[in-house]
């Protein structure tokens, strides 16, 4: 790139975000004969850059076209036109643009008397483009200048991105949008589920309906550093927010890895956020601040729990237990009082008893601890070995060793536990592994046990949480054998999965800290047609029934509550007679949950016509779009054709004329020569 300058805090952040011009149309004011930021824009992939500044800079129009030509622009990707900001109905330059993305505006609010007409032509241009943002910079010459009340009387909102301080100055970076946007997008939360080997990213309304849903790699500030962990979710929310059509701060943010059942709440301006490693309050409180002060375009707040702690206080209202095994491995108590105690989690080089690497690790250890002699195995490891080196598609064992140490992957040698999962049952070392891996994992919940009050002692609540539970079954005998180990005094324990993203378990800690206990519907709870659905039975309306009261569909049709049903509902999939016709059935919960051919059965005949219609829409339009593409290669072949006539006729008409003009030399000539004996 051949811009050259010292210090453009503009283009600098444009260039950081590179990821939000590509294939977008931009618009920068007050370009001048440098134009930076729109340069910067255009190397970022911007479809079209539309330079503009007052009509008088003409001498200032010409080095910009040669400043764009000389840093290789395509000719197509950018116009200059003159732009006067006092000119009433000024925007009509850019009548030809069907829409626009950004606005572009560095340093303009270099003199106050140029405030106004400023921002009554961003309100203009924002009223014509209700999509688009304008990112500004100034300088700070003056505290006194302000623009909030000509930010009302034009109904925009401001937002600060973040201030650059240097030796010479303080550049301000910010952005301007509709105060309709704004509202729009303080009403829209995200929750982030932020583990160690991957995340999640939902948007959710007020209502707790789901606008979107996003998968990431994984967020953990102890192995990537803060800047890296801020960055990434400040690109994933931009990302996810321009592919869903928000503009400005969201109200809510939550990073949490965990997160139980949804239930009901109000959302406020929060943004709220649960990673790996969050454990360090003074760690949460900097990671804060830096997303504050560098992304304040993000949301309006921030907040910061860690996975585990998400996950009870979402699960469980008073209090409960989580035990973590994915990647690593930890157990949280979170008490009634808000009390925390932790067992482990503190990373694979001391503890991760248990955990996904763990696991990988001592199967490995395994093959190496035999093969020399040291530990001989108490079950063949040729099974395992076979599998080891065709997963990490090595020779021989030794070529593990770069993994383990050079090109250090934990989350790929985590991964090895789901592969040999499969194999258990036909091998017995697995098995064996797997084993003590769950009594390792039930000694965590003896440990943290000794924080217990009466009432948990007598039935303690256990969230079970990560990938490594879906193997449940080799890992119950050692579960339990590891809780039952020496010094146990739990009488009971009742164990819990979750039924709903973590994601969203972080917006409701959030909520929970700034005292919002009203409640948000789980849209998995919501039942399908429930208007009109009723038990065959007791005919009980399910719309004016309470959440408690759960539906159910038969295989013959028929549905009844699980008050008739009296304990039938807890066994689906199980053979039953029915109580309305009597035959032999199977049971299956009305919800969002249901295989999508049963769901259809309980549809809006309505919406499925509009979606029916939908699909003969696109059928009509791709045919008429091909009838318009013939027409018009048509009319571009006719043109053609006119051209090359007309071309001709003038061909014929220049060789009539050079004819009558060579006979009439010609002519002349043989007259001359003409003798008379």
């Amino acid at each position: 790139m051949l811009i050259h300058y010292k210090t453009n805090d503009t283009g600098d952040y444009i260039s950081a975000h590179h990821y939000l011009f590509k294939g977008c149309m931009v618009l920068e004011l007050g370009a001048g004969c440098t134009g930076i930021p729109g340069l910067v824009a255009a190397k970022c992939g911007a479809e079209l850059v539309i330079f503009t500044d007052h009509p008088e800079n003409e001498e200032a129009f010409k080095i910009l076209e040669q400043n764009c030509i000389e840093n290789d622009l395509d000719k197509n990707s950018f116009l200059i036109k003159d732009l006067d900001w006092n000119k009433p109905n000024s925007n009509q330059i850019l009548n030809d643009v069907l829409v626009l993305h950004y606005i572009l505006a560095a340093d303009v609010f270099y003199d106050i008397t140029v405030f106004r007409a400023f921002l009554h032509t961003v309100g203009s241009l924002l009223q014509q483009y209700p999509k688009a943002t304008c990112i500004f910079a100034y300088e700070e010459r003056n505290s006194n200048w302000s623009i909030e009340d000509l930010l009302l009387l034009n109904e925009l909102c401001c937002r600060r991105v973040r201030v650059v301080d240097t030796d010479l100055h303080t550049i301000h970076i910010g952005i301007i949008f509709n105060k309709r946007d704004f509202m729009e997008a303080s009403r829209i939360f995200a929750g982030i589920e932020g583990g160690a080997t991957q995340s999640r990213l939902l948007f959710v309304d007020e209502s707790g309906k789901r606008i979107g849903e996003w998968n990431h790699s994984g967020l953990n500030y102890c192995l990537d550093g803060f800047d890296m962990v801020a960055d990434r979710i400040a690109k994933w929310i931009q990302m996810a927010k321009k592919e869903v059509g928000i503009v400005g701060p969201l109200g809510a943010v939550l990073v949490g890895h965990l997160s139980c059942q949804l239930h009901t709440f109000s959302f406020h301006y929060i943004k709220g956020m649960g990673l790996s490693g969050a454990e360090d309050e003074e760690n949460n409180q900097r990671l804060i601040s830096f997303l504050k002060e560098q992304h304040g375009d993000i949301a309006v707040e921030f907040s910061l729990s860690s996975d585990a702690i998400i996950a009870v206080a979402t699960a469980f209202q008073n209090g409960g237990v989580v035990i973590v095994a994915g990647t690593g491995s930890t157990c949280r108590l979170l008490k009634a009082d808000s009390s925390v105690h932790g067992v482990g989690g503190w990373g694979h080089q001391i503890s991760d008893a248990g955990s996904a690497f763990w696991i990988a690790r001592r199967l490995i250890q395994c093959i190496f601890d035999e093969e020399d002699g040291l530990h001989p195995s108490p079950y063949s490891i040729s099974k395992i070995k076979r599998l080891f080196l065709e997963f990490f598609g090595l020779c021989d064992k030794t070529g593990i060793l770069e993994t383990l140490y050079t090109n250090f992957d934990k989350s790929k040698i985590a991964s090895f536990t789901a592969h040999v999962a499969k194999e258990a049952n036909d091998d017995p070392l697995i098995r064996h592994v797997f084993r003590d891996a769950g009594e390792q994992l039930g000694s965590y919940v003896r440990a943290i046990s000794r924080n217990f009050d009466e009432e948990m002692l007598d039935n303690a609540p256990l969230l079970l949480i990560g990938s490594v539970w879906q193997s449940w079954e080799l890992l119950k005998d050692g579960f339990a054998c590891g809780i039952k180990s020496n010094g146990n005094r739990i009488k009971q324990i009742t164990l819990y999965t979750l039924l709903e993203t973590p994601a969203l378990g972080a917006a409701i800690l959030a909520a929970k800290k700034l005292g919002m206990n009203q409640e948000i519907s789980d849209e998995d709870d919501i039942i399908p047609g429930k208007s009109w659905i009723a038990c065959n039975v007791c005919c009980r309306s399910a719309s004016i029934s309470p959440s408690r009261i759960a539906f159910y569909l038969t295989k013959c049709g028929h549905i009844f509550c699980n008050k008739c049903l009296i304990g039938i509902a807890s066994f689906q999939d199980t053979a039953h007679i029915c109580l309305y016709c009597k035959k032999e059935i199977t049971i299956c919960k009305i919800s969002r949950n249901m295989p999508q051919t049963v769901q259809t059965y309980f549809r809006c005949p309505r919406e499925l016509l509009a979606e029916s219609m939908v699909e003969i829409m696109q059928v009509i339009r791709f045919q008429t779009m091909q009838a318009a593409c013939l027409v018009k290669r048509f009319n571009i072949m006719r043109t053609n054709y006119e051209k090359l006539r007309r071309f001709c006729c003038e061909i014929l008409q220049k060789k009539t004329a050079l004819e009558r003009e060579l006979i009439s030399k010609v002519g002349l000539s043989q007259h001359n020569n003409i003798s008379v004996k």
